[in-house]
Parts: C-alpha cells; sequence; structure tokens
C-alpha cells in the first residue's frame, strides 16, 4: 500500500482528503469535518494498513493534554471521523480499532500526483491576454480590438446557455424514501465469488426472486401490496432454482438450476403461478433472458450469446464476448443489450454493452472508478431514459444510476449513487412504470461452530475471534491460521485465539492455508485484486509473502497442501465456477527443495488436493465433483468413491477417513469415508444447527480434536423500494 508523503492528496474509496488545506471531499462534496479529527485521519492515512498507538497519536496531537482530556478527545475524534465516512467500529471499512494498543486504516489509499490538476497557462507577455484589453482605456483600442472582445464574449455567453442548457436535462439526485417490502430475511442476494448472481423481477403487482432456507433454494413471490412470500412449488429437478428473467405479460419466468457443478444447466419456463414446467430443448445455458420479440430467447452458454425460438430448435450464435455473461436486459427499444460479463481470470465483473445487430460491442464504464470496484447487474426504466446497477467497493455494494440525458450523449456516462448504505444493495429492478426502484438489501454475519459427535450439540468455536471464517490449527497444536472476513485476510494467534496477528498484506484476498509440518510457515491461496489467485508461502511471524510458483500466464492456482515432511506442496486450479480455464484441470507437485513443479499422474481432471497426515494418500475432487478420487503414493494408483457431491475433503488424524461436505444433496450432510472400504458415514446434516436465523453452512474442517467445523451464514435480506420524493 503507497503511504503518501505529508501535504499530499489521498484518495480512498470515493473520499479524498488534502492534507494541505484540511479538507476531505466525498465524491467532489465538501464534508464538515473539524481541525483535531482531521488532523487524526491524516496520521492514519501517513501510514495506511499499520498500527498507529494511541502513545504517537498522543505525543502528536495531544502532546500539551492531559491522559483523561487524551482520551476523550481520541475518542470523539474518532467518532466524528467514523460519521463522516459512514464507518462503523463493529464492521469497519476504513478505519480498525486495535483494543487498547491504537488505530489502522484499513482500506487501500492512493496518493494523487502533484501534476493531476491542469494549471492555467499564461499568455506570452508580448501579446496582452482578452482581460488585459479590456481593462485598457477605450480610445486605446482599434475596431479590430473591439470587435475581437465582443466575439469573445458573445462566445462565452452562448456556452454559457448551452451548458445550462444540458445542465436542465441532467439528472440530479434527490431525497430518496426506502421502504421494506418483504419481511422473510431469507432472500438470496447472491455470491459474485462463485458466479452465484442474485434474481429479481417483478410483473407490475408481484415480485419474484430466491430464498435460501435450511440450506436450499425455494423460487419465491411476494405481492406488493402486503410483503408476504410464498414458495411456487417446481419441479423435483430444478432443485435449485435460479430466476433468469420473466415474459413481457408477465406469465412465465424463465430459470435454470443454479446448485450444479456443471456451470452450464438446463433452462425451463415456469408459470408465474408455479406447479409446472417446461425444459427448453438442446439448450444448455448460465444465464439467459428472452428477445425483444417475446417469441425467441437469447442465451449465455461459455462465452458466446446465442438466439433461439422458446422451443430451442435452430440456436444462431448472437456474439462472442470476452468472458461469461450474466444479466442479460434489451432497452425497452430493443436496440441495445447491456450485461455483465465476469472475467474468467481477475475474478472481476463489469458492465458492457452490444448493438441488437450483434455488433459495437463495448464496455459501458471502462474508466470509471477503480479496479476494486465491481459493478453488475444492470436494469433499464421503461422509457429507456434511465439505467440502474449495483457498484462493489470495500465489500459494500450501492445503487447507482446512468442517464441517457444529453450531457451522457456529449460528455460521457456519468452515474450518480441514488442509494448510499447502511446495508449492502443489489439486484436493482424498476417497477413497470418506473416510479421505484426495487433493491435486495443485505447484512451478513458469519459465526464459526464446532459440533461434538457424541453429544450432538452445537457450540460456539472460539467465541472471541468474531470475524473468523475458516481455520487452520498448526501440527503441534499449539497455533491457528485463520481467515478474517474483514477485508479476507490472514491471522495466525495462539490455538486459543489469543495473540492475534495479520500476517498477510491488508490489500490481499485470501481464500484458504495450510501450515507447513514445522509449524513456523504457511502456505495460502491468495490473490490482489484484478489478478489470478496464486500460491504463496509466509513465516507465521509475518513478514514478505513469497510466491510459489510464477506463471506468466493468467492461470489460477489454487488449494495447497504440504506433505507431512515438508519437502512437497501439492496445488491444483479452480473449480469451473470459480474459473473457466480451458486446459483440463489437474494436480501439481512442487519440490520445496529445487522449486520444480510436476503433475501427479493421472490426475488430468481432478483439484483440491488434501495430503493425508502419514503421508500415504492424496485426495482430490473430480471436476463433476460427484466422486472422492484417492492417490496411493505406495503403488502410484488412483482409486473412486462416488458420492452426491463433494466438496472439501479433510482428513482424520489417523488417515483412516476423509470427511467432505455433499452441498448439492438435500439437508447438505458432511460424510466422512474410510479409505479402506470405501463405506460413507454422515457424520451431520442441515437441519441438527438448530439456528432459526441460519440461512446456510459451509464445512470448514475439522477441529484438533476432530469435531466437525461449521461456518453458519445468519443472514437478514429482504426487498426494498426505493422512490424519489417530488
Amino acid at each position: 500500500m503507497e503511504a503518501p508523503a505529508k501535504g499530499g492528496r489521498i484518495c480512498f474509496g470515493v473520499f479524498e482528503a488534502d492534507l494541505s488545506t484540511g479538507e476531505l471531499t466525498k465524491s467532489g462534496t465538501k464534508l464538515r469535518l473539524q481541525n483535531q479529527p482531521f488532523r487524526v485521519l491524516a496520521v492514519l492515512l501517513e501510514r495506511p494498513g499499520e498500527l498507529v498507538s494511541r502513545e504517537e497519536l498522543r505525543q502528536r496531537l495531544w502532546n500539551d493534554g492531559t491522559v483523561v482530556d487524551f482520551d476523550h478527545g481520541l475518542g470523539t475524534a474518532i467518532n466524528k471521523i467514523r460519521e463522516a465516512l459512514s464507518d462503523s467500529a463493529e464492521n469497519p471499512r476504513f478505519i480498525e480499532t486495535l483494543s487498547r494498543r491504537g488505530y489502522r486504516f484499513i482500506a487501500p489509499v492512493r496518493v494523487m500526483p502533484d501534476g493531476d490538476i491542469p494549471s492555467v497557462p499564461t499568455s506570452p507577455a508580448s501579446e496582452p491576454t482578452v482581460a488585459e484589453e479590456a481593462m485598457r482605456p477605450a480610445n486605446s483600442r482599434n475596431p479590430i480590438a473591439r470587435r475581437a472582445l465582443l466575439s469573445a464574449v458573445g462566445l462565452i455567453f452562448l456556452v454559457g446557455l448551452v451548458a445550462l442548457g444540458i445542465w436542465a436535462f441532467e439528472p440530479t439526485t434527490q431525497p430518496l424514501h426506502i421502504q421494506q417490502i418483504t419481511w422473510s430475511g431469507h432472500v438470496f442476494a447472491g455470491d459474485l465469488n462463485v458466479e452465484s448472481f442474485p434474481g429479481l423481477v417483478s410483473d407490475g403487482t408481484r415480485l419474484y426472486f430466491s430464498e435460501l432456507r435450511d440450506g436450499r433454494f425455494i423460487l419465491t413471490s411476494s405481492l406488493l401490496a402486503d410483503g408476504e412470500a410464498h414458495a411456487l412449488p417446481t419441479l423435483a429437478e430444478i432443485a435449485s432454482p435460479s430466476l433468469a428473467d420473466i415474459s413481457t405479460d408477465g406469465s412465465k419466468l424463465l430459470i435454470r438450476n443454479h446448485l450444479a457443478p456443471e456451470i452450464e444447466q438446463p433452462l425451463w419456463f415456469v408459470p408465474s403461478a408455479g406447479a409446472a414446467a417446461v425444459r427448453v430443448v438442446n439448450v444448455s445455458a448460465h444465464d439467459a433472458t428472452w428477445m425483444p420479440d417475446s417469441q425467441s430467447i437469447l442465451f449465455a452458454s461459455g462465452h458466446n450469446l446465442y438466439i433461439t425460438r422458446n422451443d430451442g430448435r435452430e440456436p444462431i450464435l448472437f456474439a462472442t464476448l470476452p468472458g461469461r455473461a450474466f444479466w442479460l436486459r434489451w432497452s425497452p427499444d430493443g436496440q441495445r443489450l447491456r450485461f455483465t460479463i465476469v472475467d474468467q481470470y481477475k475474478r472481476t465483473t463489469s458492465l458492457w454493452e452490444i448493438s441488437r445487430q450483434g455488433n459495437n460491442l463495448r464496455a459501458l464504464l471502462p474508466k470509471w472508478k477503480d479496479a476494486s470496484s465491481i459493478e453488475c447487474c444492470g436494469n433499464w426504466s421503461s422509457d429507456g431514459r434511465s439505467y440502474v446497477f449495483q457498484s462493489a467497493h470495500d465489500g459494500i455494494s450501492d445503487i447507482w444510476m446512468l442517464s441517457d440525458s444529453i450531457w451522457a450523449k456529449l460528455f460521457g456516462p456519468r452515474p450518480i449513487r441514488i442509494i448510499d448504505g447502511p446495508l449492502s444493495y443489489g439486484a436493482p429492478v424498476f417497477s413497470r412504470d418506473s416510479k421505484q426502484i426495487y433493491v435486495l438489501g443485505t447484512q451478513v454475519r458469519h459465526q464459526m461452530f464446532c459440533y461434538d459427535r457424541q453429544s450432538h450439540r452445537l457450540e460456539r468455536y472460539l467465541p472471541n475471534l468474531t470475524t473468523a471464517v475458516r481455520t487452520a490449527s498448526s501440527r503441534d497444536r499449539s497455533k491457528l491460521a485463520w481467515i478474517s472476513t474483514n477485508g479476507r485476510t490472514l491471522w495466525v494467534s495462539r490455538i486459543d485465539g489469543s495473540q492475534k496477528l495479520r500476517i498477510s498484506p491488508q490489500s490481499m484476498q485470501v481464500y484458504m492455508m495450510d501450515w507447513a509440518p514445522d509449524g513456523d510457515k504457511i502456505a495460502f491461496m491468495g490473490r490482489y485484486v484484478g489478478e489470478p489467485w496464486r500460491i504463496y508461502i509466509i513465516s507465521s511471524d509475518g513478514g514478505t509473502a513469497k510466491l510459489l510458483v510464477p506463471e506468466k500466464d493468467t492461470k489460477n492456482q489454487a488449494d495447497p497442501s504440504w506433505s507431512p515432511d515438508g519437502k512437497t506442496i501439492a496445488f491444483g486450479r479452480l473449480p469451473a465456477y470459480m474459473a473457466e480455464d480451458p486446459e483440463p484441470k489437474s494436480i501439481y507437485l512442487y519440490d520445496v527443495a529445487t522449486g520444480s513443479t510436476s503433475e501427479l499422474p493421472n490426475s488430468r481432471g481432478m483439484f483440491s488436493p488434501r495430503w493425508s497426515p502419514d503421508g500415504r494418500h492424496i485426495a482430490a475432487i473430480s471436476t463433476d465433483q460427484r466422486t472422492l478420487e484417492v492417490y496411493d503414493t505406495n503403488s502410484r494408483s488412483w482409486s473412486s468413491i462416488p458420492a452426491p457431491s463433494v466438496d472439501n475433503p479433510v482428513w482424520s488424524n489417523d488417515g483412516k477417513f476423509v470427511y467432505f461436505h455433499s452441498f448439492i444433496e438435500e439437508k447438505l450432510p458432511i460424510y466422512r469415508v474410510n479409505i479402506a472400504d470405501k463405506k460413507l458415514e454422515q457424520v451431520f446434516k442441515f437441519n441438527e444447527l438448530q439456528l432459526a436465523d441460519a440461512a446456510d453452512y459451509q464445512f470448514q474442517g475439522l477441529a484438533p480434536d476432530e469435531s466437525p467445523l461449521l461456518a453458519v451464514y445468519v443472514w437478514t435480506a429482504d426487498v426494498y423500494s426505493v422512490s424519489a420524493r417530488p
């Protein structure tokens, strides 16, 4: 993270702090922040990502005050800063509190160069400017000069009139009234990290969306009048319905099955009253929409868009895109299609547009915001003059609007934020009359639980680690590594959660990790925003993360696993729903001593390797996630164990069993399989959570005593309406 020089201008998110003038602005608008809070903010910005102790702040800013005055003054200053930045101590986006130690600025910062504001050019001394000429006595000006002056004044006046006209047509932000519509708390808001997009459509009187209950997706409708949610019955074949579109007359929904290892799934027509479904034959897609004529559908498969009749016959290639497309939406006049593209390697999303003829493909906002922002999921107003979309930055998603005004046509699009917190908002949809916008508002919490197999009870796991979402203990059970939901950073602590230390860079996201046998190093899977996933090694005491296997291409690396002797690290590639690698996936072995990499024999079509504690076996998953594969290092052969679905294999301490999560099966059970006889034994299922607010969970491994660890997702997500006040 770049450290600013004193007196510079620092940008973070939509904010800018000018350390020389003491001014704080948000999207160009000056914010009110008193002198002392700004001085505290300036000190934190001088050292982004680092702990600034309370003592250092006292010496620099309160050197003449008493301890009592300092404590009160510092607390007040921090509260004022958080109020200005719409930040919170419980879920910080900018300023993190380290109890009794100090504070740390955790958001990415960007130092603005001194020359980024163009200076006003000066005229040569030998040629007076128009202003200087105007100040000269009238009898000293010649007729030519007077005519030049009048022309200049007339031009300025004309430009002013044009600007005034453009301004009159350009929409401005108005106070907004937000009203909650549904109250179930379980509306599914999506997870873009695994290409799981939200769905929300309306027929004018009802809203349609998916809910997540007991770990399963349910197609749901809700009357706008009362907000009561009612499940729509669907075929058993559509286990997890994902909503793509609604027909113009509101009679049919276009859906696909979401929860499956395969990216491309069959499409289905479902009556808006439910109870039946018709499959679109010969079509497999990851998203779709109706064409403007309502007689055909446009569907996305791979990097291509196709047009087919509603019966699925004779699909025609419409366009080839630079990534997978989601949220396909036609303009009301049917001349433009806007959609979201997922970059298969950078794992970012952006908005794109293409013409009705399948040409003029372009990024909608190529230079807007920065690389860490994620735009997606846009919808048109009924008159086509406005377009709303969601944009996520620092983990929080807000709603923005684009206008097809004269200003936008002349000078390019200028998004306007229309909803800004405190929830994370997404999936905006205009009402049929465009007087309201419906959005999903979400607040997600994660809690780690340990399941005692003897008492069949759930207990909070390390309750003092409230932000931990994945944990791994060292081989000697003395230390713990864990990933925090606050920025997905990697931390280490003692096994009881005390003596916490963040060891990964604040700007890097971490997905999983594995301890070296000596307990001094950790291999982890991390990435910077806009870059592929890579395997790194870092000391458990912190320091610089070392890239394990530099690769010149954009392939992702995943799932590091140390051999028990510490001489080899196995790793693989990402599953299909997290990347689209055209090369067949394999398991690779990295030799720590030589730095060389080799492919594990006959491992094509596998990923997610896990080394057994005795070093005898390596477990992996088939790419369709329906088979657990086990490699015997002695015989150099594989054995296959079929299962309903397989995710996150974890070895027992004695190396005799492999635990895994069957994430597709009813009740989302956790199994363990005996490697010797291949017998499956169910260990846990969703209804044993006995937590009323639990929407979903993920199996995250085993505690030192071999109790299953569960990351339980407790969230509140509902539909809200937003209307501009007159």
